[in-house]
């Protein structure tokens, strides 16, 4: 229930303020606060919700028991910070909310610094990253957080603030690293037309190289975890689910991306061109790990996650505001149907929901 009466809030906000009406800088800055503090109460304060969070508090409950416990991974920096929070608080509950407030406040710069409507990008942030990642997958949260804030140094061209956050990003989640030639999508644009072209050629490409994705990554790297992950993924019980090309997912993907080069097919600024290339590329990640439907969601993500800023630019787009705000409407119902789906199923760690500030 709460994540819909948050998500409720937020789609009133957007509604106010999709109505062209200007508002005060300072009411606009303590409504971004409020909704900061909202989404880090409900995230930083949660309480066996998760369907990792056993998982991950095993793991800090070993840092708690022996200070000196290193833990067998490449993923040091979270690791790192599960220990220096373990070092000087035996709470769980502590280290979750030091992770969230570090993760959130990476991705609430680049929301407020990037969109054109902050509350709707935060409703469809709560859809999907703050579901699927922030709440579950919490070491590639963070990592999406240092991706979204190492887009300021791609805007500015600084190349070797760009490698720091993917680096810090990579030693949160080892797949951030896929983000890594990003940085040179700036200043390359298309028209509308070659857009769907690419999208369409990288979907194929991405599809019939994953034919032989596991064997590529035996030969390419010295470190054979990362194909057992890749079979783990694409043959394990847990995770038999396959991409197809016309499965519903994938439409509903193609649809959305379809609605962003038709409605920003004439804007030209830098970095709305940025983030479509970005979008562009996800398609290929998507399908070259279409073996396993959890690995292309998350590795394809990296890319996807514009969609945040993206699709509240498309709806500021259309001038008449009743046609806005039926847009609205029907991008509002989408995104609180993936919330029901996320929501409702039992075994998703969030069907029950216990706060330690709201119990």
């Amino acid at each position: 229930m709460i994540f819909y009466i948050l998500f409720g809030i937020l789609f009133f906000l957007s509604l106010i303020y999709y109505s062209g009406k200007k508002y005060p800088f300072a009411q606009t800055a303590y409504l971004h606060f409020c909704v900061f503090c909202l989404f880090l109460i409900i995230a930083g304060g949660r309480n066996n919700v998760g369907t990792d969070w056993w998982q991950y508090k095993e793991t800090f409950d070993n840092y708690v028991i022996d200070h000196n416990y290193v833990h067998a991974s490449l993923e040091v920096l979270f690791y790192g910070f599960t220990g220096f929070i373990a070092s000087f608080s035996k709470s769980f509950n502590v280290f979750v909310f030091f992770l969230f407030l570090l993760s959130f406040f990476l991705k609430y710069r680049f929301i407020v610094n990037n969109s054109s409507n902050v509350f709707f990008a935060f409703l469809i942030y709560l859809s999907g990253v703050f579901l699927i990642f922030d709440v579950n997958g919490l070491r590639q949260g963070l990592a999406i957080g240092f991706i979204l804030y190492s887009c300021k140094f791609i805007f500015s061209r600084n190349i070797w603030g760009f490698l720091f956050m993917i680096i810090l990003a990579t030693l949160s989640h080892s797949s951030a690293i896929v983000f890594f030639p990003a940085y040179f999508l700036l200043n390359i644009q298309y028209s509308t037309k070659k857009y769907v072209i690419f999208c369409l050629i990288l979907s194929l490409l991405g599809y019939w190289v994953s034919l032989c994705v596991g064997d590529l990554l035996v030969l390419l790297t010295t470190d054979s975890t990362l194909a057992e992950k890749y079979n783990y993924y694409s043959s394990g019980d847990s995770y038999v689910s396959k991409v197809s090309l016309f499965s519903v997912s994938t439409l509903r993907r193609f649809a959305l991306y379809g609605v962003v080069l038709y409605f920003t097919r004439n804007k030209i600024d830098t970095s709305t061109y940025f983030f479509k290339n970005c979008m562009v590329v996800s398609f290929f990640f998507f399908f070259l790990f279409s073996s396993s439907l959890e690995m292309a969601y998350r590795i394809s993500y990296y890319f996807f996650v514009f969609e945040i800023v993206l699709v509240p630019y498309c709806i500021t787009c259309i001038h008449h505001v009743k046609f806005r705000y039926c847009f609205l409407l029907v991008m509002g119902s989408y995104y609180l149907y993936m919330i029901y789906k996320l929501v409702s199923v039992p075994t998703g760690g969030l069907y029950i929901y216990h706060n330690i500030f709201l119990n």
